[in-house]
């Protein structure tokens, strides 16, 4: 029963950062669109999903957006 449990919650936190990572590219996308630059959007990230992302994957996804 452990071991399932431990897998439904690997499951889940995986879950979970994949939504996270989605709302972060909208949101990218969103500062994008309103004429802000990858400095802003950097930013707003780092603001919005700095507890929640590493700095690699905030870079990784600005730079994705405004390639």
């Amino acid at each position: 029963m452990d071991k399932l449990e431990y897998e439904m919650n690997e499951v889940a936190k995986k879950a979970a950062k994949k939504a996270k990572i989605e709302d972060a590219k909208k949101l990218v996308l969103t500062v994008k669109r309103m004429g802000g630059t990858k400095d802003t959007a950097l930013q707003e990230l780092t603001n919005n999903y700095g507890d929640m992302l590493s700095h690699d994957e905030i870079i990784k996804l600005v730079h994705e957006v405004y390639q």
